[in-house]
């Protein structure tokens, strides 16, 4: 057992220890700093083309009280449902990465419009991930994000 043990801490720390070369650069924080601005931007502008080009083809959405939304394309399907916004404003408090992979922390505000399918806004908090990619662009690889508002009691 105390062998296990010790091969499985050897494998931990491995893992825990791997080398990470390069910290963002200051035109890394601003290009994601960039990127949100612009997710923000086409989201108010319906721009659902735009808005999903800023996505990985593989990026996961975890919305409150929803199930995971997975992949651009379903995405892009999925998002029309916030046609109407009115506002929309994403504020990024933290961002920190290294290696091509980079994680922002912040709070959202939003408002949607009478053309809206439903009505009300939110507000909250957000993590995302970002992923650099070959041609040197970060795209948003996770998004969750959760409601300030406190949950209705039965």
């Amino acid at each position: 057992m105390l062998r296990r043990g010790a091969i499985v801490v050897s494998v931990l720390l491995l893992l825990a220890g791997r080398a990470w070369s390069a910290e963002l650069s200051d035109a890394d924080i601003r290009a994601i700093r960039e990127v949100t601005e612009r997710y923000a931007d086409t989201a108010l502008a319906s721009n659902w083309d735009a808005w999903a080009n800023l996505l990985t083809a593989d990026a996961v959405f975890l919305p409150p009280n929803g199930a995971a939304v997975e992949g651009r394309v379903a995405l892009r399907s999925w998002i029309v449902a916030f046609t109407g916004l009115t506002t929309l404003t994403e504020t990024p408090e933290e961002i920190v990465g290294r290696d091509g992979l980079a994680y922002a922390r912040g709070k959202y505000v939003y408002t949607l419009g009478p053309s809206a399918p439903s009505q009300g806004g939110d507000s909250g908090a957000w993590i995302k991930i970002y992923e650099k990619q070959s041609d040197g662009t970060w795209r948003i690889k996770r998004n969750i994000w959760n409601s300030s508002r406190p949950l209705r009691q039965r």
